[in-house]
C-alpha cells in the first residue's frame, strides 16, 4: 500500500475559505503583537519576537493564497445562469 505524505499546503488546501481567513488573521496578529510582548529568558521565543513582526505578513499570505481556490472548490465551480 502507497502511503502519500501531506504536505502543509495540501492540508491548507482541504480547509474551507473562512478558516483559512481566520488563520491568516491569527498567524498576523500573533507575530506582530502577541509574540514580540512576550518578555521571557527563553533564547527562541525571545528571536520569534524579534523577527515576528517582519515574518507576519508572509506567514498570513501562506494561509490566504489557498481561500480563492476553497471558496471556488466550495461553490462548486459552476457560474449561475
Amino acid at each position: 500500500m502507497v502511503r502519500r505524505n501531506s504536505s502543509i499546503f495540501d492540508i491548507i488546501f482541504l480547509i474551507p475559505w473562512w478558516l483559512s481567513v481566520l488563520l491568516a488573521i491569527i498567524a498576523y496578529v500573533g507575530l506582530k503583537y502577541v509574540i514580540p510582548s512576550i518578555r521571557t529568558d527563553n533564547l527562541f521565543i525571545s528571536s520569534l519576537g524579534e523577527i515576528g513582526p517582519t515574518f507576519a505578513p508572509f506567514a498570513a499570505l501562506l494561509f490566504l493564497l489557498p481561500a480563492p481556490f476553497s471558496l471556488y472548490k466550495d461553490k462548486g465551480g459552476k457560474q449561475k445562469e
